[in-house]
């Protein structure tokens, strides 16, 4: 695991039996809460320090957050719909495929216009803006982008598309509570995001070695506590 991180690849063969693999997912998720615990560590003593000279907690305005984010969605969308949503978003394209792209960028449009709520999407709205997107996205991806381009930007800059994806996962997590974070604290928001990033990393590696299954399987389990904590 740790050699793939150094060089990240796409190209992870597993030969494993489903027992194997199953083994070697628990030692994933071992490394993970280990991971987030010294992780866990760092952004408390950053809070605390926070809490003392400014009076305002990261910690405790993202828990009021998410308790009033549990009562406006369900527990099925915390547990089951958003972590599907989000492998395949994130981790599906990391296998870079013209199709993988796509229905990665198609599903994204769908996740994200859902979320902002502005209308139903069932409404004639929607589809006058969704299937031109569409069109055009499968237009650019098909037959605009030429597969030649695609190998060799995995070749030459894959290790920063591996992270880019996990980074990019982790900071829109900022969306969820940024607007309520004291302008002179702003630039300490990032931080409180490492644990959806390290979250990322662990989740594409899973997707790359054992395939988009497991990585959903692994999202799930990750969301499981909080999920819990804020619903019960």
């Amino acid at each position: 695991m740790v050699d793939f991180f150094k060089t990240p690849t796409d190209t992870l063969v597993n030969k494993n039996s489903f027992k194997q693999n199953l083994k070697e997912f628990f030692q994933i998720l071992l490394y993970f809460y280990l991971a987030t615990f010294i992780n866990h560590i760092f952004i408390s003593l950053i809070d605390i320090g926070l809490k003392i000279y400014s009076n305002f907690s990261f910690r405790d305005l993202i828990d009021a957050l998410q308790n009033n984010a549990s009562a406006n969605r369900s527990f099925f969308f915390f547990l089951v719909f958003a972590p599907i949503v989000e492998e395949i978003i994130f981790r599906l394209p990391l296998k870079i495929k013209k199709l993988n792209l796509f229905i990665s960028l198609a599903v994204a449009f769908l996740f994200f216009y859902y979320l902002s709520a502005i209308s139903s999407m069932a409404t004639l709205k929607f589809f006058l803006i969704f299937i031109p997107y569409l069109i055009c996205l499968g237009f650019l991806i098909f037959f605009v982008v030429k597969t030649s381009f695609l190998e060799n930007f995995k070749e030459k800059y894959y290790i920063f598309y591996f992270y880019g994806l996990s980074v990019i996962f982790g900071l829109l997590h900022l969306t969820n509570f940024i607007e309520d974070v004291p302008n002179k604290l702003i630039l300490f928001s990032p931080i409180f995001t490492f644990f959806q990033i390290i979250s990322g990393v662990f989740l594409s590696y899973t997707r790359i070695k054992y395939g988009l299954i497991w990585s959903i399987a692994l999202h799930m389990i990750i969301n499981l506590p909080a999920t819990i904590r804020y619903f019960f």
